[in-house]
């Protein structure tokens, strides 16, 4: 039997053949954590959208299982360190915030805004602390996170699985930071954030750059990986005016500004010819990429034996190394500078902090993103010079 192609997320375009297919059982979420299945990436013909073909029941994944975030209210990501000084990913996510939306004038004295696919909502916590005048609700798709949302608004501020009837056409602002790839209705999820804002209102959305950031091309539960034509594509299709796509406020990731045209009133998407055939080149140097990096980390790992190593990042793209090593043994522990991972563990292995790794280790695994990889080794040899041999993912 003939199985019918995978329609695009974005404009629901029947999908070719895959241009990534991982080996089998080697998927992993954007907790880090083994998911069943073979991991196959597609790009759109019609609006190079890039896409993951589901693994799981996203809505019940997000409900039940998805708990990002979740040991303290304080828990969070490092987004930077600049100088010694760490820089956490909701102190940026509203610093970003609130300075792109004053140059459009959508977050004025008393704006509505409800964040969309919130989670912990930890910008938003920070905002009503920053701008107590804003009227900030929540909206989710698991209660998992009410705990966190009561402590800075009340019940009536927010909703889960469903969005209350009295929102609709309500609110300056809908927020979304780092949900829209998780969801592959996007058209019921569009529907609904176009739904929620008044005419001229602002979408204001945070969602994973694959081409800055790509190990996000890997992430088996980003089932979109969105590009400048795809985000087009998606919010003319919806109602948007895309105002920015900016993609260097936040690194690894666009920063999206949209606006809802009046009533209902749409316009079809007009691609540049030349950009799809670049977002499609594109994508298909990041899928060979990927297919030669576990085959580079081999040759790497069979030229130093058992050397005892650590592995740089406790993040994906250290799940990524672990789960690829062919002598696990060798390792020793996990380095990352994010306080809140540090005395955890991952794949067996503990969470240590720079000044702590053990004095055997010959090998440092550099596991972040190749834009700072450079950047990272500088600040291990700084505290261990010239003591370590060093793998990094070449660009």
């Amino acid at each position: 039997m003939i199985q019918a192609a995978l329609p695009c997320n974005v404009c629901q375009q029947p999908l070719a053949e895959p241009i990534y297919r991982a080996a089998p059982q080697s998927s992993l979420s954007s907790l880090r954590r083994a998911m069943d299945g073979t991991l196959e990436v597609f790009c759109c013909d019609a609006c190079g959208h890039i896409q993951t073909a589901e693994l799981c029941d996203n809505g019940s994944f997000y409900d039940t299982e998805y708990d990002i975030l979740v040991n303290s209210e304080e828990e969070d990501q490092i987004y930077a360190v600049e100088n010694g000084q760490k820089i956490f990913r909701a102190d940026h996510q509203v610093a970003t915030f609130q300075r792109k939306l004053a140059l459009q004038g959508a977050l004025h004295e008393g704006a509505r805004v409800v964040d969309f696919g919130c989670a912990k909502s930890a910008t938003m916590r920070l905002l009503k602390q920053q701008r107590p005048d804003v009227n900030v609700h929540l909206f989710d798709i698991s209660d998992r996170y009410v705990g966190f949302w009561e402590k800075f608004l009340s019940p009536e501020q927010w909703a889960t699985y469903t969005i209350p009837p009295a929102w609709q056409r309500s609110f300056d602002v809908v927020s979304s930071f780092f949900s829209l790839e998780h969801i592959p209705d996007l058209t019921t999820a569009l529907r609904n954030i176009h739904g929620l804002l008044r005419d001229g209102g602002v979408l204001y959305a945070i969602v994973p750059n694959t081409f800055t950031n790509s190990v996000d091309f890997l992430v088996a539960d980003h089932v979109n990986h969105f590009t400048h034509t795809s985000l087009q594509t998606l919010l003319a299709n919806h109602g948007f005016d895309l105002l920015e796509a900016d993609a260097h406020s936040h690194r690894g990731a666009f920063v999206v500004t949209a606006a809802r045209r009046p009533g209902d009133s749409k316009v079809a998407p007009v691609l540049d010819a030349q950009a799809l055939v670049d977002t499609q080149s594109a994508a298909r140097k990041l899928a060979h990429f990927w297919q030669q990096a576990s085959s580079h980390l081999t040759d790497f790992e069979a030229q130093h034996g058992s050397a005892p190593a650590v592995i740089y990042g406790a993040g994906f793209y250290g799940a990524y190394t672990a789960s690829n090593l062919q002598q696990p043994h060798a390792l020793r522990a996990f380095v990352d500078q994010n306080p809140y991972l540090q005395g955890s563990s991952l794949a067996g292995k503990p969470v240590v902090a720079l000044d702590s790794i053990p004095d055997e280790v010959e090998v440092v695994y550099l596991a972040v993103n190749p834009v700072i990889a450079d950047e990272v080794r500088h600040t291990v040899e700084a505290a261990y010079p010239n003591r370590f041999r060093y793998f990094r993912f070449q660009p």
